[in-house]
């Protein structure tokens, strides 16, 4: 809502109230409901009522290009969406450059200006990982010249860290040892060559255990650091994945429980037992030297 929020309105006034409404995230109709609170008795509350509608220069069927968990020896994958006509008349879709690796697309005509038919392909080269991106398109319509489509989908990694990130003490009075499994996938498994850290009061080193490589993380007893996090470098015989980083995380200090208070004021003198006079509490002392 434009200008103060605390305003002064005479009786028999008007006021204009300006309200801007971000359309980012909105689809079609919306409602949003302002409070207004006023020093009138008969009128301590009101509502106002906004109804919009957020104008589309094309729609899509689904909304976003879902992939769901991918394996590397899968073969590539597509999925197909349908782009609709929306409130500003006839689309000329076409799309911008992608830049995500291993995603491809391609639009074609069904009806001009009205439908069209959108494939997104994920293939070789593959992305590693969690994939999150969006693909833009040049609508045709000169109020809303773009317009992004989500992309969402999970490739299975050539090669991961079990677990995917280490934890360690922040400070230790002991010697802690952790181990990190190395799991290959698509093919037989690649080999590591040399782990390092970004911290050199901590030690790695590759161990080989039943035909499967772990990289060991040593903290040394008395170790401590503020550091926020640090990283395990691994690098790998193979083109996929060259280098694999892993992050070292820290675990938060426990505070030592709180001692419990006298009841009362901090400082305050203990109560004296229960049918006992203060006087009565206190020790008997002697005046008397030598007593």
């Amino acid at each position: 809502m434009n200008g103060p929020a605390d305003r002064t309105i005479k009786p028999g006034d008007t006021h204009q109230v300006v309200i801007t409404l971000s359309s980012k995230n909105r689809y079609k109709e919306f409602t949003r409901k302002i409070n207004v609170y006023t020093n009138d008795e008969k009128h301590r509350h009101e509502t106002l009522v906004c109804v919009g509608k957020v104008m589309l220069p094309m729609t899509t069927a689904p909304k976003h290009a879902q992939f769901g968990q991918i394996k590397r020896d899968a073969g590539p994958q597509t999925r197909t969406l349908t782009i609709t006509e929306g409130d500003g008349g006839p689309i000329m879709p076409s799309l911008l450059p992608i830049r995500e690796k291993g995603v491809q697309a391609s639009l074609s005509e069904i009806e001009a200006g009205k439908r069209y038919e959108l494939e997104v392909t994920i293939g070789e080269p593959w992305p590693s990982g969690r994939v999150r991106s969006k693909l833009m398109l040049k609508t045709g319509v000169d109020k809303a010249p773009t317009m992004q489509i989500p992309l969402y989908a999970y490739v299975v990694p050539r090669l991961r860290a079990k677990p995917e990130r280490v934890s360690i003490p922040r400070q230790a009075d002991k010697q802690v040892r952790k181990s990190v499994q190395l799991v290959w996938d698509n093919g037989p498994p690649g080999r590591a060559l040399e782990v390092s850290v970004d911290d050199p009061d901590l030690t790695v080193t590759l161990e080989d255990r039943n035909k499967i490589q772990v990289v060991m993380v040593v903290v040394p007893s008395g170790y401590s650091t503020k550091a926020r996090r640090r990283t395990i470098t691994i690098k790998t015989d193979d083109e996929q994945v060259p280098t694999l980083r892993v992050p070292v995380t820290y675990q938060r200090i426990r505070k030592p429980p709180r001692q419990p208070q006298a009841a009362g004021k901090p400082g305050a003198k203990p109560k004296p037992p229960a049918g006992k006079k203060p006087s009565e509490a206190r020790p008997k002392t002697s005046s008397k030297a030598g007593q």
